[in-house]
C-alpha cells in the first residue's frame, strides 16, 4: 500500500458515496434551495474529514 494508492482509493470511495448513494441524493433533493444543498454538503464533508 502506498500513500497515493490510499488517497486515490479514498477519493473514489467518497465519490461513489456522495455521488450515487440513494440516501445522500434524497437528502440533497429534499432541500429547498441550491444554497441549502451546498451548505449541507460542505457540513457533511467537513464532518467526515474530522472523523
Amino acid at each position: 500500500m502506498t500513500f497515493w494508492g490510499i488517497v486515490s482509493g479514498t477519493f473514489l470511495m467518497l465519490l461513489v458515496r456522495y455521488g450515487a448513494d440513494q440516501a445522500v441524493l434524497q437528502r440533497y433533493a429534499s432541500t429547498r434551495t441550491l444554497r441549502e444543498a451546498r451548505d449541507m454538503f460542505l457540513i457533511n464533508i467537513g464532518s467526515v474529514l474530522v472523523v
